[in-house]
């Protein structure tokens, strides 16, 4: 992560190796940043991600969320929601804000 004000790095990790990240959101001093297992040396898309939740200042680890659950599209997105991260794309899920624990998976099917 970079400091905003100078362009600096402020923290780094290897918390995430071996992951991909498409999208991450910042909220409320955290950062959530959903992921899915990329094998080595393959560019393959999984569809399953799990999430992790960061301070945004200093870089501690707070969770990872206790399973991987589906999200079915390239555009999945996670929304900080008061007590919820939900990830979404073409349905997702949710984890717990507080603890990373899975709440519930949903299906959605575009232009329904």
């Amino acid at each position: 992560a970079c400091d905003l004000a100078t362009g600096n790095e402020a923290w780094a990790t290897d918390r995430l190796k071996g992951r991909s990240c498409f999208r991450l959101v910042a909220d409320s001093g955290e950062l959530i940043v959903a992921h899915f297992p990329t094998p080595e040396g393959k560019e393959e898309y999984s569809h399953l991600y799990r999430v992790t939740l960061f301070d945004a200042a200093i870089g501690r680890h707070k969770w990872d969320s206790d399973k991987e659950d589906k999200a079915n599209a390239h555009y999945e997105v996670p929304m900080a929601q008061r007590d919820k991260v939900v990830v979404s794309g073409g349905g997702g899920f949710a984890v717990d804000r507080a603890t990373g624990r899975w709440l519930f998976h949903f299906d959605h099917t575009p232009y329904d």
